[in-house]
């Protein structure tokens, strides 16, 4: 009898151990499916935030064009100057603006057309490894904007960031073989550009061209930062 009594058991038990199976392996089925739809949603969100950074590198684009055409109207560039004959800065800053806008017209129609990134890749590529932190010193963007496209070319491979061993609060920067790549297409696409608008140029006036506007690149870089020190706050000590 008590050998009955616990062979009945044994078959309840084992009759619980069973359905106690069933509800793990439903349990597992529906960890898997919920599994597959966080992956799906994931994709989803991650295709959703490259057209988000496409849309937003062409509402800055759209925006710098805006600019632009705000400061420099869009009329032929003899009318600029002669209207403007009397007033040699005023001509200037038009002659300026007809050019920027010629730069932009014919800009690269990708996330990393924006000057600001391939400003950041440059200064990367001339002077190495960066503290995050140190390059709104060199490069004229603010911190979060600098911020942004780290964040953006990192994620892409162009960029590298990494701790600083001597301080893990710290970030550094480094461009990448595909960063360099990139922003040798840049400069070449820029390059053959140039060569043809201007196929039509003597070597004389290119000569003279290119010396007057790295005079004025160097002027305008000089005084910025002769204003920047004059407005700069006084040390507390």
């Amino acid at each position: 009898a008590h050998g009955r009594r616990a062979a009945a058991h044994g078959r309840r038990a084992a009759a619980h151990g069973r359905r106690a199976a069933a509800h793990g392996r439903r349990a597992a089925a529906h960890g898997r499916r919920a599994a597959v739809h966080g992956r799906r949603a994931a994709v989803h969100g991650r295709r959703a935030a490259v057209h988000g950074r496409r849309a937003a590198a062409h509402g800055r684009r759209a925006a710098a064009h805006g600019s632009q055409l705000a400061l420099a109207p869009c009329i032929p560039y003899t009318c600029m100057v002669h209207a403007n004959k009397s007033d040699q800065s005023a001509a200037l800053f038009l002659s300026l603006g007809g050019f920027l806008r010629a730069i932009h017209a014919n800009a690269r129609a990708d996330e990393y057309a924006d000057k600001g990134a391939i400003k950041l890749l440059a200064y990367l590529d001339a002077c190495g490894i960066q503290r995050l932190s140190d390059l709104p010193k060199e490069i004229p963007l603010d911190l979060s904007t600098i911020s942004r496209h780290c964040a953006s070319l990192t994620r892409d491979g162009l960029l590298d960031r990494t701790d600083d061993p001597n301080d893990r609060r710290a970030a550094l920067i480094n461009i990448t073989d595909a960063g360099r790549e990139h922003l040798e297409q840049v400069r070449t696409e820029k390059t053959a550009l140039l060569k043809d608008a201007t196929t039509h140029w003597s070597q004389e006036d290119i000569r003279d061209f290119i010396r007057l506007l790295d005079r004025m690149a160097e002027d305008l870089e000089n005084f910025s930062k002769t204003e920047r020190d004059n407005h700069r706050p006084e040390s507390i000590s």
